[in-house]
């Protein structure tokens, strides 16, 4: 008799993933959006992980939609059931504690958000975007993660996985950084020189991943004491690096962060050759004239 996944859970035993698909998606999966957008967002990994059955479903998903390295971030949480962030009006979108404050960061850097204090339009500006055009496949963003997993935090008694799969990199949170860090580091890093987007930012501060995010980057940081924000520039591209959404909940942070990321881009303009480009100049315009 064929075990349901409800006999399983009476008999206290946890389903077990497809370990084949489960390294094909950590080797292949990186994230949301499209690489020809000028807006990349890299973080350590996402959130969720809470049981084998979440994990199942979003391969599963993944496998139907052809094991593509990026995703559509709508049409894949509708199929996984998570469609409450894209909700269409009468509906009301649920802003996503992460994204919303990613997406202030990339407004106020095109001089979108041209006040940081928060009021019901600003809100549904915020609102507006996450539902039609955040890590869309043919949209201006990209949501990337360093680690493909996702885990409810990187906290050693939040990491499942070691129940969920045999496979050896898994057992250990450590023996599964060690093992795909270095890996994805190169990758991001050779999809940035492929691209050459105009902003990439990484949001964590810890000492830990900012080893990571400078490798990735080819280059140190600056901090920038008023906007709180590390930046860095290479080859056309503006790199940032800010503390991560849910340790920073202030959302004047976030819209500092974009006109910082926006004056650095009108700063280093002229020895990129890129003095004609509007979009930079209108955005740096904006952001003085605010």
């Amino acid at each position: 008799m064929q075990e349901t996944s409800e006999t399983v859970q009476q008999k206290g035993l946890r389903r077990m993933l497809d370990d084949n698909l489960l390294a094909e998606f950590a080797k292949t999966f990186y994230g949301y959006g499209n690489y020809n957008g000028q807006y990349w967002f890299v973080g350590m990994e996402e959130g969720g992980g809470n049981s084998s059955e979440e994990i199942a479903a979003r391969l599963s998903v993944w496998n139907k939609r052809g094991r593509q390295e990026l995703e559509d971030v709508a049409e894949f949480h509708r199929k996984i059931s998570v469609g409450k962030y894209f909700e269409s009006p009468p509906a009301r979108a649920e802003l996503q504690p992460t994204w919303n404050k990613l997406i202030r960061i990339l407004l106020s850097a095109e001089g979108k958000l041209l006040s940081d204090k928060e009021d019901e339009a600003q809100t549904e500006r915020v609102r507006e975007y996450q539902r039609t055009s955040l890590g869309r496949t043919q949209g201006e963003s990209c949501l990337i993660e360093l680690l493909p997993l996702p885990s409810r935090s990187t906290r050693k008694k939040d990491w499942k996985y070691a129940k969920w799969t045999t496979l050896v990199q898994c057992v250990y949170r450590e023996t599964y950084q060690d093992y795909y860090i270095p890996t994805r580091t190169r990758h991001i890093w050779e999809r940035i020189n492929q691209y050459k987007p105009r902003v990439v930012v990484f949001y964590s501060t810890s000492r830990e991943y900012r080893k990571w995010w400078e490798q990735i980057a080819g280059t140190s940081f600056s901090f920038d004491e008023a906007s709180k924000v590390h930046t860095a520039h290479q080859y056309g591209t503006v790199f940032a690096i800010v503390d991560h959404p849910v340790r920073r909940w202030r959302n004047d942070y976030f819209h500092n962060a974009g006109q910082c990321i926006a004056l650095e881009r009108a700063k280093h303009c002229d020895e990129w050759g890129l003095s004609t480009e509007k979009s930079t100049s209108a955005s740096f315009q904006r952001v003085q004239e605010s």
